[in-house]
């Protein structure tokens, strides 16, 4: 648990510089998540889900989108 915590930090410290590098007029994202939930019932049944989500700015000035 200590390492992912300290990876994730690590990420999010290296990736504060990029924030303000994005000059592109449009953005596009699209993302898929799955989720496994264990044994909900107390009788070793569980459940999966898929799930996806997009979405898309058009950037109109640099500050606004």
């Amino acid at each position: 648990m200590q390492k992912l915590l300290l990876s994730v930090l690590f990420a999010s410290v290296i990736a504060i510089p990029t924030v303000g590098q994005s000059n592109s007029r449009a953005e596009l994202f699209g993302g898929y998540q799955f989720l496994h939930a264990g044994s909900f019932d107390g009788e070793g049944n569980s459940a999966n889900t898929n799930g996806w989500n997009g979405s898309g700015t058009f950037n109109f000035t640099k500050y606004l989108g």
